[in-house]
């Protein structure tokens, strides 16, 4: 009995361990985002030891990670990274500045990061001061970044040099070809600090009109993602996430430690002064030279502390985000609100302490009792704004992130219109065809019946004529009654063929994979029986697949082969040769003779119903066959087309869309 219970023991913890290992295995798994990051953006996007790294690049990771998501990254130049996210193939890049030109191509989600650009030029360039300046000058950007679509849209100067990559364009510059770049600030000064470059600053003018708006970018209508990603930077501005990341990626510029050279360069100030003293007395003449270098290095030590200012001034995110941004208590009593919220809803004065309607009421108390992120569309002053409401459980409060989507939302509308109007157009149109359809059936069904009744008493008729008085008729007479009665026969031949025609157009294609080896094999057999003393060779490729109608396909192989016999029957040696090459990436056929072949300046009259290239005496035929040839090709979605010379033969080329499987 107590090896019974051992073993029931045994089975159960077993068991359990199975199951825990199993939901452990199960809660692992995320959905993976794809995205991209950039060689070198530092301190926002980079690449360490092989793998993407930086701020944006740790932020858009962190973000996924708090909503249950995981990211891959895919490391490229800015340019390809951008059109990979356009045609859908990565979905969300991690540093996108919002501009007019990426507005209709792009969605964003709030504002993280806002920054200015920049320009830097070489040291003791004096003729760049503004950016008025850069009128004539030639100009270094980045291809694909804002800065490029900046001075595209404003334009600065005629003079753009696009390259891949800002370091690229730092180490054109510092060896002395082109004037100036135009890029982020920061940006600009890590990779000076990281190339070792000492000549090239930072220009103190603030660039107007160049603000950089930092967002993640979805690809223009993926709404769920955006949305997803809004939710997960919400939650990493709320807990810390954001403020970390922030000290670790922007402190150490601030943090400086200066080098034995640098640390002279910003003392140089206070010794200069001593120093023109001893040179005014000693070199006199040199007074104008030294006062030149000395405000070029006050130049340079305020561009430093510029620079620092900004990076300390990154904290100041809520405030100077071009979105709004609120905090609300359950009352939907506004306790904090930046100057863009003040903007949008229209305050007078301080908005803080002002209550708003009951539906945020509603939705703050919603988002606090279900600890859950919630998102309100709304329509203020003409606009409309998205706004993710973020609950703060233990300050009993929410904060709430705006961004307008009223071009977005327009453009949607615009598309459903759109596709409205061409709905209802293909509807008119489908009508129309119907109504042709009907009028080309009832035309068949006359040519068909009400055509051939007259032909036939015709040929009857003649014939009648010939039985009973072939012995008294003269020659000429019986020769006026054959013609007729030819003719007659010809007459129907002809109305067979355009039957043929229209009918191709309305056939439902029966598609599969077929051998057109075998097909074409069986027709050089019934040609060879149908004139048993010619001799002519059949080169015929085995294993020639194609995915099409079968019984079109026979029809389509008989005219093209059936002309190759034909016009090779006055040629010595006579070759049909069936194969396939593969001509712009694309399997195609071909049916080849070495018959009397035709002049290419009428090869656009080829495939027209009853034109013919050769006379009817020579070479009989209606000139109906290689029109039903391109009817069959054109409703498998393929091209036919022919190449040929004078006395040299002939080839016909065909492809079908669809590949065989």
């Amino acid at each position: 009995m107590k090896h019974i219970n051992k073993f029931c023991l045994f089975i159960i913890s077993f068991t359990i361990f199975l199951f825990i290992g199993t939901f452990k295995l199960c809660a692992d798994e995320k959905l993976i985002i794809k995205s991209g990051s950039e060689f070198d953006y530092p301190p926002f996007c980079l690449v360490t030891n092989g793998k993407a790294d930086g701020f944006s690049v740790e932020l858009l990771r962190a973000a996924l990670n708090a909503v249950i998501l995981d990211v891959e990254f895919q490391i490229g130049a800015w340019a390809d990274l951008k059109d990979a996210l356009k045609e859908g193939k990565i979905d969300v890049l991690p540093l996108v500045g919002r501009t007019p030109e990426r507005e209709p191509i792009f969605d964003f989600t709030f504002t993280y990061l806002p920054l200015n650009g920049a320009i830097f030029i070489r040291k003791g360039d004096t003729r760049i001061r503004t950016i008025a300046d850069l009128a004539d000058k030639e100009i270094i950007v980045m291809k694909g970044d804002n800065a490029e679509e900046y001075v595209m849209r404003q334009h600065v100067s005629p003079h753009i040099i696009s390259v891949e990559t800002y370091t690229e364009a730092m180490k054109l510059l510092a060896s002395g070809k082109h004037d100036a770049i135009i890029a982020q600030g920061i940006m600009g000064l890590y990779l000076i600090k990281n190339l070792g470059i000492t000549n090239i600053v930072q220009l103190e003018h603030e660039i107007s009109g160049f603000r950089q708006d930092f967002s993640f970018a979805v690809q223009e209508g993926n709404i769920e993602l955006l949305k997803t990603l809004n939710e997960g930077l919400s939650k990493v501005m709320n807990d810390g996430t954001f403020e970390r990341l922030h000290h670790k990626w922007f402190i150490p510029l601030v943090d400086h430690k200066y080098t034995i050279k640098e640390a002279m360069i910003y003392t140089l100030p206070v010794v200069i002064p001593s120093i023109i003293i001893i040179l005014l007395i000693l070199f006199f003449i040199s007074r104008a030279e030294i006062k030149i270098k000395t405000k070029k290095l006050l130049v340079e030590i305020e561009s430093r502390k510029k620079a620092e200012i900004e990076s300390r001034d990154l904290a100041k995110f809520p405030k100077e985000n071009p979105n709004p941004v609120l905090r609300l208590q359950r009352s939907a009593k506004i306790i904090y609100a930046n100057n863009a919220a003040v903007n949008t809803f229209n305050f007078e004065g301080n908005a803080v302490g002002s209550i708003l309607s009951d539906l945020w009421k509603y939705e703050i108390n919603k988002a606090l009792d279900t600890n859950s992120v919630r998102f309100l569309e709304a329509e203020i002053c003409g606009r409309i704004f998205e706004f993710v409401i973020t609950p703060i459980k233990e300050g009993e409060y929410a904060n709430v992130y705006g961004s307008d989507i009223t071009e977005r939302k327009k453009a949607q509308q615009e598309r459903e219109e759109a596709n409205s109007t061409l709905e209802n157009k293909v509807k008119e149109r489908t009508a129309s065809l119907e109504l042709l359809n009907s009028d080309l059936e009832a035309f068949n069904y006359s040519v068909s019946h009400d055509l051939r009744s007259p032909l036939r008493s015709m040929n009857s008729f003649s014939k009648i004529l010939l039985d009973k008085y072939s012995s008294s008729m003269p020659a000429e007479d019986k020769d006026f009654l054959d013609r007729i009665m030819k003719n007659s026969i010809r007459m129907g031949n002809i109305i067979d063929s355009l039957l043929k025609l229209s009918q191709i157009s309305r056939t439902k294609l029966y598609t599969a994979n077929i051998d057109i080896s075998s097909i074409a094999k069986t027709v050089a057999q019934d040609l060879k029986y149908g004139e048993p003393a010619r001799d002519v060779e059949f080169k015929i490729k085995e294993g020639l697949i194609t995915r099409a109608d079968k019984n079109l396909l026979i029809l389509v192989l008989k005219n093209l082969m059936g002309n190759a016999w034909k016009f090779t029957g006055k040629v010595k040696d006579p070759m049909i040769e069936v194969g396939s090459d593969i001509l712009d990436n694309e399997n195609t056929f071909f049916v080849r003779d070495n018959g009397i072949g035709f002049n290419m300046e009428y090869k656009d009259k080829l495939f027209e119903a009853f034109e013919r290239l050769h006379g009817s005496k020579e070479f009989p035929g209606l000139g109906i066959g290689l029109a039903i040839v391109k009817r069959i090709i054109v409703i498998h979605n393929g091209k036919i087309w022919a190449e040929s010379e004078p006395d040299k033969g002939a080839t016909f080329y065909f492809s079908f869309k669809n590949n065989a499987d």
